[in-house]
């Protein structure tokens, strides 16, 4: 009974924490939690490597994987690393009484750079990197969260694929290895590098990106395991809610070409009926340019529907990995100023994505 009672007391402390902290877990999830989320919920954890300044986050539960640290050694500047094991291979591992080879799993291992090579001077020069295994000795240039990287494939005692970053003057090597390839794991993989930042959590994105919770709120925010808060940039558009607003498309959206806007905006946003609209690159380079219409009479204080429509050229080639900070760009729509004078300038700026 006792036993009972303690549990049901963690039970609600977590619910209440999870109120508390801007989302409500719930007793049902909160108890799920506590069991290791039994019912399929998916619970996360994350890895930081302090002194490299990278982390990422791994699936933890259900049939999730549980930590196995390397201890640094000499050996090509070996400065350690972690292991992350299926938790089901794990117990087998650790239940075993016959000594046997490990079973596959994702490595991370951190080696020193002092010769500044590149990633795959590296991967193909340095005996660590098993490239000497490789199937064909294809390697393929990545990126992640802007820094570039190299993949390959080899065959060792397992079959495996190996991605190899250079930050901060050292390599960062990371390893699946598998008994089939679709076992789950380089899938497992996959979602694991699409978490991975260098550097820590600077933004909204970056939180997101590392799995921590996002509160529904506008802006949305976003909470690390720090208690730190992020929240998503939307540009001014609370700013200007009582002079102008966008339906479509919304901060953060992505958008192709021919693009449609609609909003409404007060009728002294307009002009003989129009208002200039333009959409930006990453870099503040105009990309297109058009007007958007009112679509009922513009002449009052009230708010009136607009529509236009730009049609643009997207501004990056889809050839080899794009970073992520050039799919951005913003949409500008501008308050029509036939006086020319300054201080009646003004405009409704969003941020958006190029798909």
């Amino acid at each position: 009974m006792r036993k009972i009672f303690i549990v049901v007391l963690i039970v609600m402390a977590a619910a209440l924490v999870g109120y508390y902290f801007g989302f409500d877990i719930g007793f049902e999830r909160a108890i799920n939690l506590f069991r290791g989320a039994d019912d399929g919920i998916a619970s996360t954890r994350t890895y930081t490597n302090s002194d490299v300044g990278f982390s990422f986050s791994y699936r933890s539960s259900p049939d999730g994987y549980v930590e196995s640290h390397i201890p640094s050694d000499d050996a090509f500047g070996f400065k350690g690393g972690v292991i992350l094991y299926k938790e089901t291979d794990w117990n087998e591992l650790q239940a075993s009484d016959i000594p046997r080879e490990g079973p596959p799993g994702i490595i991370v291992e951190v080696f020193e750079n002092p010769g500044l090579f590149s990633a795959r001077e590296w991967a193909t020069e340095n005996p660590r990197s098993n490239y000497g295994l490789s199937f064909d000795g294809t390697v393929q240039d990545i990126m992640q969260d802007s820094v570039m990287g190299v993949r390959y494939s080899f065959d060792g005692l397992y079959a495996a694929e190996a991605v190899v970053f250079v930050y901060n003057e050292n390599i960062i090597m990371m390893t699946v290895s598998y008994f089939e390839k679709n076992d789950g794991r380089i899938d497992d993989f996959n979602a694991f590098l699409d978490t991975l930042m260098f550097g820590g959590i600077e933004t909204f994105e970056d939180c997101v990106r590392a799995g921590f919770p996002v509160m529904e709120s506008y802006p949305r925010q976003c909470r690390d395991d720090n208690g730190n808060m992020f929240t998503e940039f939307v540009g001014n558009e609370l700013e200007k809610t009582d002079l102008i607003r966008i339906d479509s498309p919304r901060p953060n959206q992505g958008i192709t070409s021919p693009l449609t806007l609609t909003g409404e905006a007060r009728g002294v946003w307009y002009f003989e009926a129009s208002f200039p609209i333009i959409l930006t690159d990453w870099d503040g380079r105009i990309i297109a340019e058009h007007y958007a219409e009112a679509q009922s009479e513009w002449m009052t204080e009230n708010f009136v529907p607009f529509e236009g429509v730009l049609e643009f050229e997207k501004p990056y080639s889809d050839m080899g990995t794009i970073p992520d900070f050039m799919k951005r760009g913003t949409l500008i729509l501008k308050k029509d100023n036939p006086s020319g004078l300054p201080e009646h300038d003004d405009a409704l700026e969003i941020p958006i994505l190029f798909e």
